[in-house]
């Protein structure tokens, strides 16, 4: 079914969806890894009274509904990684993986334009 939503949203390159209520669902803290040229260089926890957790909640929430299903894989560069979801936050896009209520692995991107690290500084 996935595949199927993947190659529909291909064609229609202009259909959003949502990201899902269980993809917010980012635990008490986060882990960021930061890549260069494919190899991590550093790592760090956010928790929840992190003001870069809370920008980063932020950013899921004004970009719910700029989704596209996508099958693509991405080299990491800003890595988040919660307990339900993993968000590799690009230059100009963002790409967020997550379990849906199936567990079943959906994978979902966005062009987020200027917006950097996903919000996070």
């Amino acid at each position: 079914m996935f595949t199927l939503k993947a190659f529909l949203m291909s064609i229609l390159y202009f259909w959003r969806t949502e990201l899902p209520p269980e993809a917010y669902n980012l635990g008490n803290s986060v882990e960021i890894v930061r890549y260069k040229n494919g190899k991590e260089v550093s790592k760090y926890v956010l928790d929840q009274q992190n003001l870069n957790y809370k920008s980063l909640m932020k950013f899921l929430m004004s970009n719910r509904g700029q989704w596209k299903y996508d099958i693509v894989s991405y080299s990491p560069d800003f890595l988040i990684k919660g307990p339900n979801i993993t968000i590799n936050c690009r230059e100009g896009n963002a790409v967020v993986l997550y379990k849906d209520i199936n567990e079943k692995s959906v994978q979902l991107s966005s062009d987020i334009g200027s917006i950097s690290h996903c919000g996070i500084e």
